[in-house]
């Protein structure tokens, strides 16, 4: 893995299974308290007829004490066995209905509240999303044609995942529905390995920087990719099967309706900003700071500096730059 980020909510397992045991033990207890109230009654009325065999023992002419006393201590290990039995009854079925109940609880994502989720990716470019609670990789998201550098969550949305690959593109996630809503590449896009995205602090765009030399931001409040987060949020999944290939898609009303349930990702082209006036060298990392942008170069140099973005709402891409302050240090050749 070549990256990491934490993001999204998982179960929450401890909480859940306390609320859940305590409901579901006090009602076993109570079905299994009748149960055994039952079970007494009926012990003590057997007891007090003579059994098959004492009938026989007495034609036989043997002694009374010794068989009552024998049917008595037969009684007694059976409603100890009862007891254990029943105890074991009650936790099994606790358990049973404990592991239904949670992953009927599990469906719902709307209902995750308990720690972040664990992203990871790296040389494959496969994201693979673990829940930290559950112990158990619950996703893996794949679009990417090479391997990932980097990887963010939006401030404003925990949902929402971004990440920077070597196959030059940029892809935005929906960690809810497991979609990819987005994907900044193309004509206007890098022309060589994305090192490093980051969000606005007000989550309306991202810078990315990459081995192009080049610093890009791109606009999400746009009516093509705002429209698509919403849409995103209210995907159901499906089964990923082929429509002509399916038997079961006849008329073709289902056809139509089967094209308009998948979700159909966005591509962007066209940055709003887009600048090498920075930075001369590969460019692996970068980062807002406010409305400031802080990136670094591997030609020993960090630079403060803020886009100018007056003309972008003209269709315009923006490449000017006011540089803040520049900050030298050694030795960071390697990224």
């Amino acid at each position: 893995f070549y990256t990491c980020a934490f993001g999204g909510r998982g179960a929450n397992l401890q909480k859940f299974i306390l609320e859940q045991r305590a409901a579901l033990s006090s009602a076993l207890t109570d079905h299994f308290v009748k149960e055994k109230l039952e079970s007494k009654d009926q012990v003590v009325l057997s007891s007090k007829q003579p059994s098959p065999l004492t009938k026989r023992q007495r034609t036989e002419g043997s002694s009374l004490p010794a068989t009552e006393g024998f049917s008595k201590c037969d009684n007694i290990p059976q409603m100890h066995s009862q007891n254990i039995l029943s105890d074991k009854k009650i936790t099994c079925r606790v358990k049973h209905q404990i592991t239904k109940n949670f992953y009927q609880f599990l469906g719902n994502f709307y209902c995750f509240d308990g720690p972040q989720l664990l992203c990871c990716a790296g040389k494959r470019g496969v994201i693979k999303v673990i829940d930290t609670t559950r112990k158990a990789l619950i996703l893996t998201l794949s679009g990417h044609g090479d391997e990932v550098y980097d990887m963010k969550f939006s401030p404003i949305d925990e949902w929402l995942l971004l990440t920077a690959s070597k196959d030059e593109s940029i892809r935005l996630w929906n960690l809810q529905s497991a979609t990819c809503v987005a994907i900044f590449a193309g004509h206007n896009g890098h022309r060589d390995s994305v090192l490093a995205v980051d969000f606005h602090p007000l989550g309306n765009m991202f810078v990315s920087a990459g081995m192009d030399t080049t610093i890009k931001l791109w606009n999400l409040d746009n009516e093509v990719v705002s429209q698509a987060i919403i849409q995103s949020r209210e995907r159901k999944y499906l089964s990923g099967q082929n429509v002509h290939d399916s038997k079961e898609i006849k008329s073709q009303n289902e056809t139509e309706q089967h094209y308009n349930s998948v979700f159909r990702t966005r591509f962007e082209q066209i940055p709003c900003f887009s600048t090498k006036q920075v930075h001369t060298d590969y460019v692996d990392c970068v980062q807002f700071m406010g409305n400031l942008v802080l990136s670094k170069s591997i030609s020993n140099a960090i630079v403060l500096w803020k886009p100018d973005l007056s003309d972008a709402k003209c269709g315009y891409i923006c490449d000017k730059v006011i540089a803040l302050r520049e900050f030298h240090i050694n030795q960071c050749e390697s990224w």
